[in-house]
Formats: structure tokens, C-alpha cells, sequence
């Protein structure tokens, strides 16, 4: 399987399959960007054992370890039907052992846990067993390649990258998956036969964004304003809950995110924490503080401080996805019905109309 662009995160995965230590690696990136994709068919042409176990949203322990179970026996094990463990202690034991039986072929093993901040729901035990697992008998096991990867990205990147404890310092490489650059939503339109001026590209790239999901849906021979039409506007439209489900899926308190983010995407410039705080409705504390990281980790909002300020308190947020950005100034204002759309880029005087940042308008076409 072709994969467009990466150029750098498929380095990252070939040089720790290929090295000669336990590697562990830590792989986030916002939903629909093909972190999953990336881990899956980026390991070749390097010949492995492979072991890959997706978390269940809101799946229970027993349910996530049933799903371990049967993960374990399709890789290692010719499909032979194992004993379901009973905590995830108990699982890494299985693991750890199944690891052992393997030929001594001279080949990685590859673990991958997708969406492991699903599989370590409350008191279930994932996280501290993975890292009793890795301290214990991971690092002595060279050919041993663990990937873990979440959508969640706060999760990643505090509990893993800059954990405490047992985790401190233990990942040994990371890859953070971003969006497409303009680029290479041009370079992936090509691949699938869609033959596209550069202003239509952009006028998608304006509206989607560079996440390949969304460009995945697009039929040859289908116009620009076709497809935004089919993706958000027809009876059966793939993306219309998308702005919901995206956030009820990576955070907590999604109402309290998607606040943040519908005020600060009313704003050219972005707003301080302050104006956040006052335009959200949402107390400044700790809690906000934790909600703005969150977005910023993943991909929704960036921070800039204006040149000159003389510190943290005037740094300014700002919207810098533009999915989220579409969704909020253009997808929620009534559509004319029986006129399709079209995508105008809107002029701005402080940004280039061909930065990822350069908001788009939807307007009924003449």
C-alpha cells in the first residue's frame, strides 16, 4: 500500500524496526489523520511479527481484554483460541510469554496498541500494567517494537511522553501525526485519479483541511461544490454529526472544549486566556488550563505571543483547524435550498490565502 507524504514518520518507524534495542515509541495525531494507516503498511518492506489490539470506545475491562485475547491468538498464536485474561496484568504475562515462543528468526516484534487511551478506562488497570510490563521485561527484550498510539493526544503526551514515575524518561521516539500540507492533498488527490486545478485543491484544503479521511470520500469526476454538498448537505451526508462525534470522542467534557473553540474561531487575532475564560463562560483555573492544552495537543487551537509581549499572559490562542474552522463560520448558516455551494476564499490582510490558517466562506454559487 502506497502511502503519500510521511516522509519523515515512515524514517521514524523503519529505524526502530530496524534497530537493536526495545523501542518504545509514542504516536498521536487528531482523529481521520491515518496514524492507524501509518503503523499498519508503513513497516514494510521490513518483514516483522506483528500485534496490533484497537481500544473500544467506553468498552468495558472484560470486553477490551476478550478483544486482547483474540488479537494475541491471530498473531502469534495460527488463530488457536486462548484463554481470556482477567486483568491486564495477567494479559502482559501473556504476552510476555507468547513473545518468548516466537521463532528466534531474527525479526522485531512489533506491538501496536491503537486508541490505548480507551483501553485505560477507570480503574482499569491498562496503564500501570503497560508500564510495569515495559520496565519489567520490556526493555530486556531487544527485538521488542511497542508503539502506543491515541487520538486523545493530552493523553499521549502526558501519560506517556512526559509521564512521571515508572514512565519518566522510558520512550525512546515519538511521531506526531499532522494534517496534510496543501501539498500533499494535491499529491493524494493525483494518486486517486481526481484530477483538480490548484484553486479547487485549496478550496477543499479551506474547508476539510489536510485530513485524508475527509479526501478519501470525493468521487472521480465530482466538482468541488458537488462534494461539499454530498459531505455535509445530502440525506445521507457522511460528515454531518463529524463536528460532533470528532470532540465527544477525544474529550471528557466535550461541551466545555467545543466552547472554547467556537469562541476563539469568532476571532482573526485569537483570544488570551482571559478572553477564553470570559467569552466561554468557563472559570479560570486549573480546569481551563487543562481544556486549552488538550486542544492545542490536539491540533485544534495554537498559541503565538505578539512580538514584544512581555509574557505568558498575553499570549493569544487561535484557531488553526480548518474543519473546525468551516464547520463554525460557514456550515451552521442556512443553506438556499435547490443552489449548490460554492467555496470563495475570503481576503485577509494579516494572513496569505494559501496558509492553513486562511478561512474560507460557503456562498450560495450565481
Amino acid at each position: 500500500m502506497e502511502i503519500i507524504g510521511r516522509t519523515a514518520e515512515l524514517g521514524t518507524i523503519r529505524h526502530i524496526l530496524t534497530s537493536e534495542k526495545p523501542e518504545l515509541v509514542a504516536v498521536w495525531g487528531r482523529r481521520r489523520v491515518g496514524k492507524t494507516y501509518l503503523v499498519r503498511y508503513g513497516r514494510a518492506p521490513v518483514a516483522d511479527w506483528y500485534f496490533e489490539l484497537t481500544g473500544q470506545r467506553d468498552g468495558k475491562r472484560r470486553t477490551q481484554l476478550e478483544h486482547f485475547s483474540k488479537a494475541l491468538s491471530a498473531a502469534f498464536h495460527d488463530g488457536v483460541a486462548l484463554r481470556a485474561p482477567s486483568t491486564w496484568e495477567e494479559a502482559f504475562g501473556q504476552l510476555q510469554t507468547s513473545i518468548a515462543s516466537l521463532p528466534r528468526d531474527g525479526k522485531p516484534v512489533t506491538v501496536f496498541f491503537d486508541e490505548a487511551p480507551w483501553l485505560d478506562s477507570r480503574r482499569s488497570g491498562f496503564l500501570s500494567s503497560l508500564e510495569y510490563f515495559w520496565n519489567a521485561t520490556g526493555t530486556r527484550i531487544p527485538r521488542l517494537k511497542m508503539l502506543v498510539c491515541g487520538s486523545a493526544a493530552s493523553w499521549i503526551v502526558h501519560q506517556i511522553v512526559e509521564g512521571k514515575g515508572g514512565w519518566h524518561r522510558r520512550v525512546t521516539d515519538r511521531i506526531r501525526v499532522s494534517q496534510f500540507k496543501l501539498h500533499e492533498v494535491s499529491a493524494y488527490l493525483t494518486h486517486q485519479h481526481i484530477r483538480l486545478s490548484r484553486t479547487d485543491v485549496l478550496k477543499l484544503y479551506m474547508v476539510l483541511g489536510g485530513v485524508p479521511y475527509y479526501f478519501a470520500l470525493m468521487r472521480r469526476g465530482e466538482s468541488v461544490a458537488a462534494f461539499i454538498d454530498q459531505l455535509f448537505f445530502s440525506a445521507n451526508a457522511p460528515l454531518q454529526g463529524e463536528f460532533d462525534e470528532l470532540f465527544d470522542s477525544l474529550f471528557n467534557n466535550a461541551v466545555a472544549h467545543k466552547q472554547i473553540v467556537t469562541q476563539v474561531a469568532k476571532t482573526k487575532d485569537g483570544l488570551t486566556r482571559s478572553e477564553v475564560s470570559a467569552s466561554a463562560r468557563l472559570a479560570s483555573g486549573g480546569k481551563l488550563s487543562q481544556y486549552i492544552d488538550n486542544l492545542e495537543q490536539s491540533g485544534f487551537l495554537e498559541a503565538h505571543r505578539p512580538l514584544g509581549a512581555p509574557g505568558d499572559r498575553y499570549r493569544r490562542y487561535r484557531s488553526c483547524d480548518m474543519f473546525t474552522l468551516f464547520h463554525l463560520q460557514a456550515y451552521s448558516r442556512p443553506k438556499c435550498p435547490g443552489r449548490p455551494f460554492e467555496v470563495v476564499p475570503t481576503p485577509s490582510s494579516s494572513r496569505s490565502s494559501m496558509t492553513a490558517r486562511a478561512p474560507g466562506a460557503i456562498m450560495p454559487s450565481a
